[in-house]
């Protein structure tokens, strides 16, 4: 009975064809027409009033495949002979550019992606890539891979990636952020321990920068473990300028509680770390009792939280950020 119904289906004609995109709509750079164009050959093979037996599906589905955007094609006929068409699209997660000027994508796969005319993606932005080849190196992937990890986490998390602006790329391969609000840039290091390090840098914004003024130091190194050190400006802000900072962060700050009111999904790892000022040997530490691993705590509410019941506590020393 089956192998009867086969071969009465491969018998019957086409009637003709349904393409299905699967991906975000938002990021899709090929539509139904290109679908179309490219499994018609530009118009030159009939789809419909074709024999279905005179379909070779396979070879379709690589030709489909051999477009840098599809990640994956699946092709098949209905029991009504419609030849259904389903593309899987790649999509890019950041924008890379060279240091040469040269400009593509990666997707979640870490495959480069040329550009396109059709859309354009707001994505995390790295510059200073220091290969200009078409393929990648090991050495270029290893770093590939670490951007892969920082844009990822970057993506799903809407507050940083508004605050986020730029990604250099310094000669040793590790990373140095500059953010929108704020005039420092942060020394990231590599793409390991994205998430605690991004932990960090929050508490960072919330317990010292608050007080202080964003302004007040021209670089934050949380590349280290456990502590993040605060290179200070040797120049001195006016009034003026120190007002306005105090602003910058109080903007700042009503962002995080905004983005993380608004999304349950976000939490931030809160480990014991230290708060260093590089001009003096003193600095600010937690003295939280250590916590299991696991334990991932929603950064707003329960930072405050903890505050409030003498958890997070930075150290009352003699020599303050200045």
């Amino acid at each position: 009975m089956l192998v009867s119904a086969i071969k009465e289906k491969k018998g019957k004609d086409c009637q003709g064809f349904e393409i299905t995109l699967k991906g975000d709509p938002e990021h899709y750079f090929l539509d139904e027409s290109d679908i179309q164009q490219i499994i018609t050959a530009k118009g030159t093979s009939a789809i419909k009033g074709r024999s279905v037996k005179n379909f070779d599906l396979s070879r379709l589905e690589k030709t489909l495949e051999k477009n840098v955007w599809i990640r994956d094609a699946d092709l098949f006929f209905d029991n009504n002979q419609v030849l259904q068409v389903r593309v899987r699209q790649r999509e890019p997660i950041a924008r890379i550019f060279t240091e040469g000027g040269k400009s593509f994508y990666i997707d979640s796969n870490a495959i480069k992606l040329p550009l396109s005319e059709k859309i354009s993606i707001r994505l995390p932005v790295f510059t200073g890539f220091p290969s200009e080849k078409e393929s990648f190196s090991r050495k270029d992937s290893s770093l590939v891979c670490d951007i892969k990890k920082v844009s990822s986490f970057l993506l799903k998390n809407q507050f940083w990636m508004a605050q986020i602006t730029q990604i250099e790329i310094d000669p040793s391969r590790q990373f140095e952020m500059i953010p929108m609000i704020g005039n420092h840039v942060i020394e990231f290091g590599n793409g390991d321990e994205v998430e605690a390090k991004f932990s960090k840098l929050m508490i960072f914004y919330r317990q010292v920068l608050a007080r202080t003024g964003m302004d007040r130091y021209s670089r934050l190194k949380i590349q280290y473990a456990s502590q993040v050190i605060g290179v200070k400006r040797e120049q001195r802000f006016s009034r003026i300028d120190s007002i306005q900072a105090t602003r910058s962060v109080d903007q700042l700050i009503a962002s995080i509680n905004e983005n993380e009111n608004n999304s349950d999904s976000t939490s931030l790892s809160i480990k014991r770390f230290s708060v260093a000022d590089s001009n003096s040997n003193n600095s600010l530490k937690d003295h939280r009792p250590s916590e299991s691993k696991s334990n991932n705590i929603k950064s707003q509410r329960s930072s405050d939280a903890l505050a409030k019941k003498g958890v997070i506590q930075l150290s009352k020393q003699k020599t303050k950020l200045n």
